[in-house]
Order: C-alpha cells, then sequence, then structure tokens
C-alpha cells in the first residue's frame, strides 16, 4: 500500500477544491477524530482506520472489499461519484460534503478530502465529521426564514395602515436576527434609543404584543419547524429554538397550541399518514 500524502506532508496546507463548484475551502476549523479511508479506482475500500470504521457504524473487519458508495446517501451518490472521477482525473486535492447512512439512523454528514497516489491506482481519503455544524447551519436557515416571514406580516400590517416608527422596525430586525441569542429588554431599549418603558409601550403599540411575546412567539414558530423536520430530543428542539429551560419551553409551547410539543408532533406526523 501506498504512503498516504498525509503522511509524507503532514505540514502542508493546500487549497481545497470544493466537489461542487471547485472554490477553496472557508474557514478554518478545528477538525474533530478522522477517520482515513484507501479506496481504488471503482471505490473499493482496500484499507481504514478504527476512526473510520467508527463513521461508518461498522466493524474495520468488514469494511475492505466493501463498496464507499454504498454508504452514501442515494441522493448524494451521483455527485459523490463525480467526486471520485476528479480525483483519479488530477493530482489535486479535492473536497466535498455528502450524507452518510448508518445503520438505519437519520443521515449524518461528512466532509472528505481525497487525493490519488502517484501511481494512479489508488486514493486516500479523510473523512470528518460535520453533522453537528450542518444542523447548526439548519437551524440558522430556518431562522432566517422565520424572520423573513414575521418581517413580512409587520410589513403587511403597516401597509394596511398601521404605521409603525422605524425604531420598532429595527428593533424587530434585531430580534429575528439573534433570535437564538440572548435578547434582553435592555439591549432592544438601546436599538431603539428609547427608555425601556416607552419602549415598551411603543412595540406593544406597533406590534400588538410585547417584545418578550414576540420573542416566544417566533421561537416557537422555529420550534415547529425543528420538531416536524427532526427526529429530535425535545430538549434539543427547545435548546435550538432558543430556550434555555425545557420547562419553559414545555409551558409556552402548551400555552400557545394548546399540546406538548411530543404531543404536537405525533399528530402531526399521524395527519401526514392519513394524508399520504
Amino acid at each position: 500500500m501506498e504512503a498516504t500524502p498525509w503522511q509524507r506532508r503532514r505540514s502542508g496546507k493546500q487549497a481545497v477544491s470544493s466537489c461542487a463548484a471547485g472554490r477553496k475551502s472557508g474557514s478554518e476549523r478545528t477538525p474533530g477524530p478522522i477517520g482515513f479511508f484507501t479506496l481504488d479506482r471503482a471505490g473499493t475500500i482496500r484499507s481504514v482506520n478504527l476512526t473510520g470504521a467508527g463513521l461508518l457504524g461498522i466493524e474495520r473487519s468488514r469494511l475492505n472489499g466493501q463498496s464507499f458508495a454504498g454508504f452514501v446517501a442515494d441522493e448524494a451518490r451521483p455527485p459523490f461519484g463525480a467526486f471520485l472521477e476528479k480525483v483519479f482525473a488530477g493530482p489535486a486535492k479535492e473536497a466535498c460534503e455528502v450524507a452518510f447512512l448508518k445503520n438505519g439512523n437519520p443521515p449524518s454528514f461528512v466532509q472528505i478530502k481525497a487525493v490519488a497516489t502517484i501511481s494512479g491506482r489508488e486514493c486516500h481519503i479523510a473523512l470528518i465529521d460535520i453533522t453537528e455544524r450542518k444542523r447548526a447551519e439548519d437551524a440558522l436557515r430556518l431562522t432566517q426564514e422565520i424572520a423573513g416571514a414575521s418581517s413580512g406580516d409587520i410589513i403587511n400590517k403597516s401597509m394596511s395602515g398601521d404605521a409603525i416608527p422605524g425604531n420598532i422596525f429595527r428593533v424587530i430586525d434585531y430580534i429575528d436576527r439573534n433570535l437564538l441569542g440572548r435578547l434582553t429588554l435592555d439591549k432592544l431599549a438601546q436599538e431603539a434609543c428609547m427608555s425601556k418603558f416607552h419602549f415598551c409601550r411603543s412595540f406593544k403599540k406597533s406590534v400588538g404584543i410585547t417584545p418578550l411575546q414576540y420573542i416566544i412567539a417566533m421561537r416557537l414558530k422555529l420550534a415547529i419547524i425543528l420538531l416536524l423536520q427532526k427526529n429530535k430530543k425535545i430538549s434539543t428542539v427547545a435548546a435550538e429554538s432558543g430556550f434555555n429551560e425545557l420547562s419553559d419551553f414545555n409551558k409556552q409551547f402548551k400555552k400557545t397550541y394548546g399540546l406538548s410539543p411530543s404531543l404536537f408532533r405525533k399528530r402531526k406526523r399521524q395527519q401526514t399518514v392519513c394524508c399520504l
């Protein structure tokens, strides 16, 4: 087996091209445990370290001779096949991100960096689990979608004839962009350039609810999306929608929707099945 390029160039910092666009990788991150594989040109696994076997959820001794693509999610296999062809087409190190299937569990996400050996008969790849990063990105995207929807509601209210001061618009935008952060009345009043008393009174007059009620409503909207799209624990949904305490999340959710989060999810899933 040929020595891996990472063994030959441990301190090398090469530009990594994206699987989709061939662009250099973005911000530097400290990687977690790295799985190393050697594949032949057909994509068959020839060697793997213990970390790599752990990422796939299969014993190391059972991986040799298996197709690496067999662990890639169906929708990601064509892009991965094109990526592998690109790796063997030249000496440059390539990178892509794909979804992995693991023992029937929800897909995990990995970043793959690969480079062909000098002979061109094999390639060495490094796998890094980026599932948590992808989840964080998904949560941010959902938050931005919620923010866009909420801003649209406020704009419609304004267009209906109810004038909303510019400083209140500014606070609403600030809340929407920082929905998962620590939002205090002091900070919101500062954004509005008003005292807390006058800010709270102006916000409720303009929006129809208090700043705290608005924040809770938007976080609950995000929670509903997470409940319906992800197989996550209720405690995880609460944390990823901005609630620090699970008890507070359960209380606010039931107060607003009349059901606990778990029962809400169960009924929504039953409705979806009945509609199929």
